[in-house]
């Protein structure tokens, strides 16, 4: 292990705490705080971390953040709430992935003209980066207010949608086998009901009885890492698999003493981790930056999720107040659209050049940053129109 990999997990704890408290202070939300040092500190600064094998651990305890940030979310969440709000979030979900899908790609095959290309990226948009959300509701304490469950419900249906749409653009180019992906993804939710329902119970009733010291907490976090893992074998996302074993999990009567031990866990020092991350790794080479289109892929990036998911928001009965809310909480494209990304890059190289490479992850820089902002404004023109949470 490198020498140095302790000195900056040393670093970006104790700072990410101190950042986060100067937020709390003067009221802006301590996620952007906990980005900003990792910009700063990452490529787009002044690039001090250089040793990949030392990226490469930070990767893993990021990645160990944002499952257990969902996980707590799922925790938070009530499965008689997701019922309620399930079919509006499947509705919200869908205006959620069309209207960027479809202002994305005319927007780039009008710079380009290449078909390809602009599903590709028309796919890119439809995603949703919730872990930036949830963290901004659970400091808000608006969780589990009706919005912020119909949010994490449509988050979760988005990023099936979007991989859906994405394996189907893929098996256009020969990236990928549609109906496979379909198999696997109806196989995996099918499996984390029937676990959800039958086994999770039946587990923490006998880690319960374990004399070995927080055993409860162990066999929790197995179970978290395990249908995570399953998420991504199953190429769906290990979030999406994190929240499903979170909602399983804290509708079981030992939710209290799980959740203070992971929030434990968590806070202290993973999510923290992950957030710092999110602005190490973004690389984003001004060199290569096209200004006009790079705006542009932002303000479609903002508009068509806040306007999409707004829209079908009012459609299923949200007042104006919340339906902004849920469109402004849909915005953010971070790590997902970053894995897509990625997966496009990998399946099909030199499909996407470097400018528009760079532009999209000044998109995604962006809106992860606005994000935190826009949600905390969009809360107080609910309490200032006198406005009362459900």
């Amino acid at each position: 292990m490198s020498e140095n990999i302790f000195a900056i997990l040393a670093f970006f704890i104790f700072f990410s705490k101190i950042i986060s408290d100067l937020c709390y202070r003067i009221k802006i939300p301590p996620v952007i705080g906990m980005i900003l040092i990792g910009i700063i500190i990452g490529p787009t600064g002044f690039n001090l971390i250089k040793d990949h094998n030392d990226l490469d651990k930070l990767r893993f305890f990021s990645n160990i953040g944002v499952v257990l940030l969902l996980f707590i979310a799922g925790m938070d969440t009530e499965i008689e709430m997701i019922k309620r709000v399930g079919k509006n979030s499947f509705i919200i979900a869908l205006g959620g992935v069309i209207l960027p899908f479809l202002m994305g790609s005319a927007i780039v095959y009008l710079f380009t003209q290449n078909t390809i290309l602009s599903i590709v990226i028309g796919t890119i948009l439809t995603a949703t980066s919730v872990s930036i959300t949830v963290m901004t509701l659970l400091n808000m304490k608006k969780i589990n207010t009706i919005e912020g469950n119909t949010i994490l419900s449509a988050a979760v249906i988005d990023d099936i949608l979007g991989i859906i749409v994405l394996s189907i653009t893929l098996s256009f180019i020969g990236g990928s086998n549609l109906t496979l992906t379909l198999v696997y993804m109806i196989i995996y939710i099918l499996g984390a009901i029937l676990i959800g329902i039958f086994i999770i119970p039946y587990l923490l009733d006998i880690a319960e009885k374990f004399k070995s010291e927080k055993a409860i907490i162990s066999v929790t976090l197995s179970l978290l890492f395990i249908f995570s893992w399953a998420a991504e074998k199953t190429e769906l996302a290990a979030i999406t698999g994190a929240y499903i074993a979170g909602l399983f999990v804290g509708n079981t009567k030992f939710k209290s003493k799980i959740e203070e031990g992971i929030a434990t866990i968590g806070d202290s020092i993973f999510i923290s981790l992950f957030f710092v991350y999110i602005g190490l790794e973004t690389h984003l080479d001004i060199s290569h930056l096209d200004p006009i289109f790079s705006l542009l892929l932002v303000a479609i990036a903002v508009i068509s999720k806040i306007i999409g998911n707004g829209i079908f928001a009012k459609f299923v009965g949200f007042d104006t107040p919340r339906s902004l809310i849920i469109g402004v909480g849909m915005v953010p494209r971070g790590e997902v659209a970053l894995v897509i990304t990625s997966v496009v890059m990998h399946k099909v190289p030199n499909l996407i050049p470097e400018t528009y490479f760079a532009s999209i992850v000044f998109m995604i820089m962006v809106t992860s940053i606005i994000t935190p902002i826009l949600i905390t404004l969009s809360y107080k023109k609910i309490k200032e129109g006198g406005v009362h949470d459900s």
